[in-house]
């Protein structure tokens, strides 16, 4: 049984559309996310194979020079999307020189094919091969770090009060106002969730505790300059925050989640006993 070729580029084209749509869904109004990048290339992959679908029918301008330039875009844009995911330099320059290289090549190759099947699988293999290289830097890059990291508590100052004030339906817009607000100040490699009824957990990896005691004054900032707006009122609330780091020795007790939790955990209430709307270190 042979393979259908149209059928196979047709089934690239289409699940590359489909995939594209899913992940800009996914992402949202998350600009930023290194998902764009990635259902751009996505994007971009589908008209690649579009233009290679249309060989011979069309100019070898279009299908083979712009087709291949399209098919290194996509795999660029991979290489960026891993890049955001894990807030390292896009370096724009670099791709664009090796994107400009390419159609160069392909152009001075469009009428020998080839030298455009040498050219092609070189460049598109080493394109390929780069994203999977920064993905395992950056796998190797977390194992060593595991034993370093921070812990933030973040509990809602007087919440109740809101609830009692305002309703439950403003306190559950509040909480998701809250969210928004952290959210865009924490890095893609941040994970931030909610702990308890009025508490949100953030886990910072790489981070040691100078470094997390800055950020969680910079969230307690924003936080109290950003009232949450709710039916024409706004709503003014501060928060309180416990910091806690792991230290660099695998060996050290502190290193383990459980100590780290019960460090920012008391530290958290030490912000509380000492008037709120503070950050207070393990």
């Amino acid at each position: 049984m042979t393979a259908d070729v149209p059928t196979l580029l047709l089934m690239i084209i289409v699940t590359s559309l489909v995939t594209s749509g899913a992940l800009l869904v996914l992402n949202g109004n998350q600009r930023n996310d290194g998902l764009q990048y990635w259902a751009g290339g996505l994007l971009l992959s589908a008209l690649a194979h579009t233009l290679l679908l249309l060989y011979g029918r069309i100019p070898n301008l279009l299908t083979v020079v712009l087709g291949n330039v399209l098919l290194s875009s996509a795999l660029a844009s991979f290489w960026l999307a891993v890049r955001r995911f894990h807030d390292l330099a896009l370096h724009w320059a670099r791709t664009l020189a090796l994107l400009a290289a390419i159609a160069l090549l392909m152009w001075l190759f469009q009428h020998q094919f080839a030298s455009r099947v040498v050219v092609s699988g070189f460049t598109l293999s080493l394109q390929a091969a780069l994203v999977l290289w920064v993905l395992r830097q950056r796998a190797l890059g977390a194992e060593q770090q595991r034993s370093r990291g921070a812990l933030l508590l973040v509990d809602i100052d007087h919440f109740k009060r809101v609830n009692d004030h305002y309703g439950h339906l403003a306190g559950d817009h509040v909480l998701r106002h809250i969210v928004g607000v952290l959210r865009q100040r924490l890095r893609a490699s941040d994970v931030l969730g909610r702990y308890g009824g009025e508490e949100f957990m953030v886990l910072l990896p790489g981070t040691d505790l100078h470094g997390a005691a800055q950020l969680a004054e910079q969230l307690r900032q924003a936080v109290q300059a950003a009232p949450c707006e709710w039916q024409g009122q706004r709503i003014p609330f501060t928060v309180s925050i416990g910091v806690a780091a792991s230290a660099d020795t695998p060996t050290d007790p502190s290193r383990t989640s459980e100590a780290l939790l019960q460090a920012a955990d008391q530290a958290l209430y030490r912000a509380k006993d000492d008037g709120r709307n503070r950050v207070a270190l393990a």
